[in-house]
């Protein structure tokens, strides 16, 4: 009985030790490329159970680059002596060439086994990387290689857990085919496809290549053209985008696509409605102007902003979009990432090709999502101008004086919500154009679709209260990393690009189309102060739609569950015809900026429930004294009377309340 449990035990011993075949997989891949030429096997068929050896990886390189006929026509000497001859003129292409060394003076290891780190260093210059220009060392080899999409989540986990084997090099080959050169939207196949290093034909066969014809007609002969993509979620992307391709595009000498992600500015369930303001967006918005000066193509998604999911701010690709698990608004950022390749795909089909990476802009909630985006996918980005982002540019850091940065303040936890390894090195490659009005009070903090209160706490913590405070707090924490985005500030802005500012906005992008950020000259407005803020507001009655006296334009405006609050006297009147005047325009600004910074508001009834209120807005009201007046959303609520309790700011801001709310039964009458 002990000999059988001895026996058992060896067996399992050398199954574990040396049972390579149980983890092989790939070999559907090593016939896809031996149809093309590239892994041929041994004598012994593919041996894809065991290590490879240098030699071997060697072979596979020089097949990678398209250069095996140079190699075998041209027959470079090469020093080593430990080479065979079967493999002599790949080690001398590779020496001439300056793409490999031996391991000794004479001596190139070539039975040495190849491990996993020195493979990818070669798959990687094949791409157009280069280790000794400083893209990535020989130890990051495999940890860059994912950053940049050479590699997926689960074959980085297989070669860095796993022993590296032939079966590994069959299938990280066959995806180095599929993958984009650096800087370029040009697959490495289509590269060997150009120099007849394979035939386009068996490259279609074994799904390197798609047919071109698949892709739209772009027709520019004589006039500026629309295209529409439909959505397409076999290609990763679950909704439509929008492609604009100016008649000059063919005279650009600056080879990049512009990317703006869309921004409603409302919440809807109707998706017609995102899509009309998209393309309105995309036809005559300040995207498509940045579009027609510098002659280059423009992109536009067509993701939705829902009213029934309301708290997942998808336009400004905040936490919740991150995070969703829903198979057609999960990961807006990938799915934005899969319309560009697509378009870009479409443009090279069309005899139009442009650079893989892109410039982005945006503004206000556009512009956070293209200013997240950036740190998110640095590698895709080689400019981008974000205006009107809250104060609040995503930091680039994981901590901060003891504070984990969540995403979207920070970078601190984007591994374990969207399993990306910031790339801090790439983030300083990108040229940024970051930009604020100085009179720009759209705070977005205290609304609960763009913040939680625990990312709202985390603000308060680590940025402050004030939009200028942090500001500067960002400024200066983004230098700190050594990254250098050029940090505007515009005298006499609201929220708003002015037409000065557009001619900025285009000036940068022109001015970054090369490896050196350059920084520009801003135009200077002349500095009026920002109008003083109001800290308390009492309010004395409220007006709803039945109310008597009240104008029929406003009555018309309220919508069925909004109720108009009226200021007691500490605010100022604005006469009929005033409203829309400079100091009328202040003073709203001035309400709008309290009504964000002072906290929620509450109904309480009879019996102590409460019910959670909006305050959402202003309006200038002609009724009676016609001052100015809040808008307040209530939810549906039964009839009778409700006392309005404010859940006050912490930052001093203060509602005081001297008046109850009273629901008839046909205040939600249609």
């Amino acid at each position: 009985m002990k000999r059988v449990i001895a026996l058992v035990l060896i067996i399992m011993m050398l199954t574990t030790t040396f049972g390579y075949a149980s983890l092989t997989k790939y070999e559907d891949y090593a016939l896809k490329l031996k149809e093309i030429g590239v892994f041929t096997g041994t004598n012994a068929g593919f041996e894809l159970d065991r290590a490879p050896t240098r030699i071997e990886a060697a072979v596979m390189f020089v097949r990678l680059l398209g250069a095996e006929q140079e190699a075998q026509s041209k027959k470079y000497s090469h020093p080593f002596t430990d080479v065979p001859g079967w493999a002599s003129d790949y080690v001398g292409y590779l020496y001439h060439e300056k793409l490999s060394n031996g391991i000794g003076e004479t001596t190139f290891g070539s039975t040495d086994t190849m491990p996993a780190k020195s493979y990818m260093t070669f798959i990687l210059r094949a791409l157009g990387y280069s280790d000794s220009a400083g893209d990535f060392t020989w130890n990051s080899a495999l940890e860059f290689a994912k950053n940049q999409g050479v590699l997926n989540g689960p074959d980085y986990n297989e070669l860095t857990t796993q022993a590296f084997l032939r079966d590994h090099v069959a299938k990280v080959s066959y995806d180095a085919l599929k993958t984009s050169i650096k800087d370029s939207i040009k697959i490495l196949v289509e590269q060997l496809v150009e120099t007849n290093a394979i035939a386009v034909e068996k490259a279609v066969t074994i799904g390197l290549l798609e047919d071109n014809t698949n892709y739209p007609e772009i027709n520019i002969s004589s006039r500026d053209q629309l295209l529409k993509i439909e959505a397409d979620p076999s290609k990763g992307f679950n909704y439509p985008f929008y492609l604009y391709v100016p008649k000059n595009v063919n005279q650009s000498s600056i080879k990049y696509m512009l990317v703006e992600p869309n921004n409603t500015g409302e919440v809807n369930d109707e998706f017609d409605v995102h899509d009309y303001e998209a393309k309105n967006l995309i036809q005559e918005g300040k995207p498509n102007a940045i579009a027609d000066e510098l002659d280059i193509p423009l992109l536009v998604p067509v993701f939705p902003r829902l009213d029934s999911e309301w708290q997942i701010y998808t336009h400004a690709l905040d936490r919740d979009s991150l995070i969703i698990d829903d198979d057609m608004m999960g990961r807006l950022d990938l799915q934005l990432i899969n319309m560009i390749d697509y378009a870009q795909k479409t443009l090279a089909s069309n005899d139009k090709e442009v650079n893989r990476k892109v410039f982005m802009s945006g503004f206000s909630a556009s512009g956070n999502f293209a200013n997240r985006f950036v740190a998110l996918h640095p590698e895709r980005v080689q400019a981008a101008v974000t205006g009107g982002v809250n104060c609040m540019p995503i930091l680039p850091v994981a901590e901060y004086e003891g504070n984990k940065l969540i995403y979207p303040i920070g970078i601190g936890d984007i591994k374990e919500i969207a399993d990306i390894n910031f790339n801090l090195e790439e983030y300083k490659n990108v040229a940024q154009y970051i930009y604020m009005g100085y009179l720009d009070d759209n705070d977005t903090l205290f609304y609960y679709d763009a913040f939680d209160d625990e990312e709202k706490e985390l603000i308060l913590k680590v940025l402050g209260g004030d939009m200028h405070d942090r500001w500067q707090k960002s400024i200066d924490v983004i230098q700190q990393t050594g990254a250098n985005p050029q940090f505007v500030m515009y005298n006499n802005t609201e929220h708003e690009i002015r037409n000065e500012m557009l001619d900025d906005i285009i000036e940068f992008l022109r001015s970054n189309t090369s490896d050196e950020i350059v920084h520009i000259e801003p135009h200077e407005y002349s500095f009026v102060e920002r109008e003083e803020e109001y800290k308390e507001m009492t309010i004395g009655s409220i007006i709803t739609k039945e109310t008597e006296g009240v104008d029929p334009w406003h009555a018309g405006m309220m919508g069925s569950y909004d109720v108009l609050l009226r200021p007691d006297p500490n605010i100022k009147v604005v006469t009929p015809g005033d409203e829309g005047t400079e100091e009328a325009v202040k003073q709203r600004e001035a309400m709008q900026l309290f009504a964000r910074k002072a906290g929620k508001t509450y109904l309480e009834d009879i019996n102590g429930y409460r019910y959670e209120c909006k305050v959402n807005g202003t309006a200038s009201c002609v009724f009676n004294d016609n001052n100015m007046f809040f808008i307040m959303s209530i939810p549906w609520i039964p009839q009778g009377t409700y006392k309005i309790i404010p859940e006050n700011s912490t930052e001093g801001y203060k509602w005081i309340f001297n008046t109850d709310l009273v629901i008839s039964e046909t205040h939600f009458s249609e």
